[in-house]
C-alpha cells in the first residue's frame, strides 16, 4: 500500500528536510505532498475529497503561514460537511512554544498532537510507525 503524507509549511528548508526524512523511512512507500500555505492545501483537499486515493493519510500543519494560516485552515476544514476528513490524521508542527497555541490545538478533536520544530527523525518515525499500519 502506498501512503501519502502532506506538509503544509511555508519554510522551504523545513519542507526539504521533512521530505528527506520521509524518504529514509523504510517500512512503507510514502509520497509527500507539499503545500506552502493553508489555501493551497484546502483547495487540494476539497478538489480531491471524493478520490480517497489522492487524499493524505497524515497532515502536518504549520501555524504561521501567509494567505491562510494553520488555524484558518483547520477552521475551514471544520466547516466542510463531510466525514472524509475524519480519516486523515492531523498534527500541528510549530516553532511556537506559546501555551495559547498549544492549548488551541487541543480544541480541534481531529488534531492528534502539537509538535515542536525542528522535527527530528526519531519523533517523525515514531509517528509514522503509530499511524501508518
Amino acid at each position: 500500500m502506498k501512503y501519502r503524507v502532506a506538509i503544509i509549511e511555508d519554510n522551504n528548508i523545513f519542507c526539504f528536510i521533512f521530505e528527506k526524512l520521509i524518504k529514509k523511512y523504510e517500512k512503507h512507500s510514502i509520497d509527500v505532498l507539499s503545500f506552502s500555505n493553508g489555501k493551497e492545501a484546502l483547495d487540494y483537499l476539497l478538489l480531491n475529497m471524493n478520490t480517497k486515493d489522492l487524499l493524505p493519510n497524515l497532515i502536518f500543519v504549520d501555524i504561521n503561514m501567509p494567505i491562510l494560516n494553520g488555524w484558518e485552515f483547520l477552521d475551514a476544514l471544520t466547516k466542510v460537511n463531510t466525514n472524509v476528513f475524519n480519516e486523515i490524521i492531523f498534527f500541528i508542527v510549530s516553532s511556537s512554544d506559546n501555551k495559547i497555541d498549544i492549548n488551541k490545538a487541543k480544541e480541534y478533536d481531529f488534531v492528534k498532537n502539537y509538535l515542536h520544530k525542528p522535527l527530528d527523525k526519531l519523533k517523525l518515525f515514531s509517528i509514522l510507525d503509530e499511524y501508518l499500519p
